[in-house]
């Protein structure tokens, strides 16, 4: 009996041992990890916003005022400026896009103060919607 708790007290030490050298080299591999992470972060040159922007949301055409912060994407749709009301109803959904765009924007091209306007053109070339991401919005058949 005495045997069987020296066995099982031996056990429980080796056990122990094992799982904190496994947790001491795990602590130490996320460590290198964070560290190699935030040097690639802050080595890598940012982003041009219009190139990037451009690039990433090729559906529209991009334009950046850096002197604003300003970045329009403007998309020519197949809608004229008659129909363009009882289409985009509900500006939300753009709104959102906007926020998001500019979130994604400014984090990979170090703007944090950039604005995105989504600007809806008609088949003949003219401003139907504009929605930013500060929350303005413009009817053009107002």
């Amino acid at each position: 009996m005495k045997r069987l708790l020296i066995f099982a007290a031996i056990f429980v030490l080796l056990v122990s041992l094992i799982v904190g050298v496994y947790l001491v080299i795990s602590l130490l591999s996320m460590e290198a990890d964070t560290t190699q992470t935030e040097s690639i972060l802050t080595t890598q040159p940012k982003s041009d916003v219009e190139t990037y922007a451009a690039e990433k949301y090729s559906d529209f055409t991009a334009q950046y005022d850096a002197e604003q912060q300003l970045l329009i994407l403007s998309k020519t749709t197949s809608f004229s400026l008659q129909s363009a009301q009882s289409i985009y109803t509900d500006t939300s959904t753009y709104l959102t896009q906007a926020q998001i765009f500019a979130l994604d924007v400014s984090a990979i091209c170090g703007v944090p103060e950039l604005t995105v306007e989504l600007c809806y053109l008609s088949k003949d070339g003219e401003p139907m919607l504009s929605v930013a991401s500060d929350g303005s919005v413009t009817k053009h058949w107002e």
